[in-house]
């Protein structure tokens, strides 16, 4: 009977331990996304800065996860669905948020 609880107790303990394990790899925070955020924002102001158009050379971008947030004043509708749509090939699961002002 004493052996039963000590073999009940250990595999409790095995078990704690595995929840704490992936307790700790979820609320560590993991380089590979940070780097692939990094990357994104980076490719995607690349793009912007070898535009013709000024406006968006001026635009900021704001990347977190699979959320590219775009931000700025464009001149017309045309420059903010090209600003969109300029970025929309970067990753397939991407979703961009245009928050750009057009000024009037």
């Amino acid at each position: 009977m004493l052996e039963t609880f000590l073999s009940t107790a250990e595999s409790h303990d095995l078990g704690s331990e595995r929840r704490v394990d992936r307790l700790a790899a979820h609320s560590l925070p993991s380089q590979a996304p940070h780097a692939a955020t990094n990357e994104m924002e980076s490719a995607a102001r690349r793009r912007f800065l070898g535009s013709a158009y000024p406006t968006l050379r001026r635009l900021t971008i704001h990347c977190d996860g699979h959320r590219l947030v775009i931000r700025g004043q464009v001149g017309s509708y045309y420059e903010k669905q090209l600003a969109q749509a300029s970025l929309r090939d970067l990753g397939d699961d991407l979703e961009i948020v245009n928050e750009t002002e057009v000024a009037s």
